[in-house]
């Protein structure tokens, strides 16, 4: 999920619960059932900024009747342009009555246009492995990946093989690359307090050290549980 810092804006982040009420005005998605414990709208403001254009990022949740995530749309703009330029919507998809999604598929135009379709596979209600598969706006393949997480003690071993194929020869073999990561952490109540990567450590890398109020996460029903921050 992004979240956008910017040193010189003061940003609120706010989030509604149904029935909701976002800054840009617009109705919210109509939920299966009314919960007030199922958040509606979350955005994030520009203080600074005029009442047409002080919303810099705002998502959309929709339910289903088992109080289940659905569909998510995200839309977010700099601090110049007054128009969303940068728009994600996801969709969620269940066996039977599961509550954790054994597929997504979303659409980005953060660089285009951008399609991924996602399949989970958990243990003990987290993600051990997920493959991801990659289309352009015009539905060529781009790129097949695969990632497996391990765990040992503190560590969670990442690793991923990404399938990158060409649009201007799709009868080309993909080109293959292997990446790798052994992420250390501490876990608290069930709850990631230290992580840092350890082989592949640098600037690219952050490190996070995590604290955690009483409070439940509104944001949880969205959140797909994996082993790393």
């Amino acid at each position: 999920m992004k979240i956008f810092i910017t040193a010189s804006l003061l940003t609120i982040i706010g989030w509604s619960c149904q029935p909701g009420h976002d800054a840009d005005n617009d109705p919210p998605p109509p939920p299966a059932s009314n919960d007030s414990t199922l958040i509606s709208r979350y955005f994030e403001l520009d203080t600074t900024g005029s009442p047409a254009t002080d919303t810099l990022y705002k998502i959309s949740f929709s339910y289903d009747d088992h109080k289940r995530v659905t569909h998510i749309t995200e839309n977010s703009r700099d601090v110049i342009n007054p128009v969303f330029v940068f728009n994600t919507t996801t969709d969620y998809y269940y066996n039977g009555n599961d509550t954790l999604p054994f597929k997504t598929t979303s659409s980005s135009t953060d660089v285009g246009t951008l399609n991924f379709v996602t399949y989970y596979y958990y243990q003990n209600g987290i993600v051990v492995s997920d493959s991801m598969i990659t289309y352009d706006g015009v539905n060529r393949l781009l790129e097949r990946q695969m990632t497996t997480y391990f765990s040992s003690g503190d560590s969670i071993f990442y690793r991923s093989k990404a399938l990158t194929y060409s649009v201007s020869n799709p009868a080309a073999p993909p080109t293959v690359s292997n990446y790798h990561d052994n992420i250390f952490r501490v876990v608290q109540n069930g709850n990631i307090t230290v992580q840092k990567n350890i082989e592949n450590a640098g600037t690219e890398y952050p490190q996070y050290a995590l604290t955690y109020n009483t409070g439940i996460n509104p944001l949880r029903k969205a959140i797909i549980p994996y082993p790393v921050y």
